[in-house]
């Protein structure tokens, strides 16, 4: 700004300044005696702070002042900003609050402005700006306490709110999109046949992009126990690279879409012992593959968690599924899991998990029984800003009734998998309390059907919530 420009605005400041500092500086009659002109910065800065200690009578006068010299005076915005939040305009108060924020530069000033805009959502029941300006608050907190209080709102708007969501996202580089075999040929274990796979029956490289939104509404709550509706879309696309898309010109990518939708209830009971919640769920799912119906499902289940010390905490879960496939067929499944999970002195956690399941599928060859381990440890404060977590893991499944073509496996078929993952959270790199995350992962199968002998490496890359 021109020492001109500045000049005029200060010109115009001072007008009406020495009644306003008459209301201000009520204290030696001294003072009183010798009114003074404030410079543009002093008067910004007492025009907020006025509207915050809630004196208007200072407040409404400074903050007019200061808009009819800049219509784009960030302390005129918030200050009006609180104003109107104090007679109850919360539409008014939102405005003011964001307009402040566009034009502030001032870090701390866009701090209180992004936190002046969460306020005057939630005094509107806007759900969705509240969240987003109070991580947005958080990310330009100005301290850790700033910062701390600042999730502390988070949580207890959270729980205020009735509504839930979660929105992850990621786009993933694999060197097998496909779960195509690594070898060319496909060998039955005690069969004395040699095959020639497909090049789509091979491994192809490419993207795999995948989208999850999940949603619950809060129907009823009562001290010990809580009732929710839930929802949820799934969505799932795969891009070949142009060596892949070379080696199979006929294979459509399209086939290795899918997308899955759910809607159910839940209802959590806290029992006696703190910490310790139980869990039912019901829920409808609409399964979709390669872009037409593959079977609708009706599940129920139930978890349990429960401290067994002060760091030891357990979980268990149980699902039963039925289905309705499209073909017009019927299958089940069964699936359970139970978890430990430990934490360290330092911080650190260290948990593992034990997943069964038994499918029965209408095509009596893919009945199959599978069994997963996964051991987690997770740093509790961030390597150079990163938060780091890694896992390893083994799964086994069994196909009994395993057949290819007029071919039956002796046996049937197994497959023995090992597969590590590394994940890698940049906390330095933040907007609106989402910080960009990083997971590499190898994964290698083993099977007596070497078509089902696999290798995959990957890299997906999302976004994760810091709180």
């Amino acid at each position: 700004m021109s020492r001109f420009a500045l000049a005029r605005r200060l010109k115009g400041l001072a007008r009406g300044l020495s009644l306003a500092l008459g209301c201000f500086l009520a204290a030696p009659a001294a003072t009183l005696a010798e009114p003074r002109t404030l410079t543009l910065e002093e008067t910004q800065v007492l025009a907020f702070r006025s509207a915050m200690a809630g004196d208007v009578q200072l407040a409404a006068p400074l903050a007019a002042i200061l808009l009819e010299n800049d219509p784009q005076d960030e302390y005129g915005l918030l200050t009006m900003s609180a104003l109107y939040l104090g007679a109850g305009d919360d539409r008014q108060s939102f405005r003011n609050a964001r307009l402040a924020f566009r034009h502030a530069d001032d870090p701390e000033l866009k701090f209180h402005a992004a936190r002046m805009s969460a306020i005057s959502a939630m005094a509107g029941n806007r759900t969705i700006p509240t969240q987003f300006w109070l991580r947005r608050a958080g990310d330009l907190a100005p301290s850790e306490a700033h910062r701390a209080r600042v999730e502390q709102n988070y949580q207890v708007f959270q729980a205020q709110n009735p509504w839930r969501w979660r929105f992850d996202t990621s786009v993933e580089p694999s060197s097998n999109v496909n779960g195509g075999s690594e070898s060319p040929y496909n060998i039955i274990d005690g069969v004395p046949l040699v095959g020639v796979l497909s090049s789509d029956a091979q491994a192809l490289s490419g993207w795999i992009g995948q989208s999850r939104l999940s949603l619950a509404y809060r129907l009823r709550r009562e001290d010990r126990s809580q009732t929710d509706v839930t929802g949820s879309a799934y969505i799932k696309r795969v891009r070949l690279s142009d060596e892949a898309r070379a080696a199979a010109p006929g294979f459509s990518e399209s086939d290795l879409s899918a997308e899955e939708f759910t809607v159910g209830l839940r209802h959590f009971i806290a029992l006696q012992k703190p910490g310790r919640v139980l869990q039912f769920g019901g829920k409808i799912t609409h399964y979709r593959q390669a872009l037409d119906p593959s079977f609708n499902a009706l599940t129920a289940s139930a978890t349990y968690v429960t401290p067994l010390t002060e760091r030891l905490r357990f979980s268990g879960h149980l699902e039963l599924e039925a289905r309705d496939y499209h073909s017009g067929d019927y299958g089940d499944a069964g699936r359970a899991s139970v978890g430990l999970s430990y934490e360290l002195g330092n911080g650190d956690r260290l948990s593992g998990s034990l997943y069964v399941s038994d499918t029965m599928s209408p095509i009596f060859f893919l009945h199959n029984q599978a069994a997963y381990a996964k051991v987690t440890y997770q740093f509790g404060k961030p390597i150079m800003d990163v938060r780091v977590a890694a896992s390893i893991g083994a799964s086994y499944t069994d196909y009994p009734n395993y057949a290819l073509g007029f071919i039956v496996v002796p046996g049937g078929r197994q497959d023995e998998g090992l597969f590590a993952d590394l994940d890698l959270t940049f906390e330095a790199i933040e907007y609106a309390g989402f910080s960009p995350s990083l997971r590499i992962r190898h994964q290698r199968t083993e099977s007596n059907v070497s078509r089902f002998t696999t290798s995959e490496w990957a890299v997906s890359v999302g976004l994760q919530s810091n709180f």
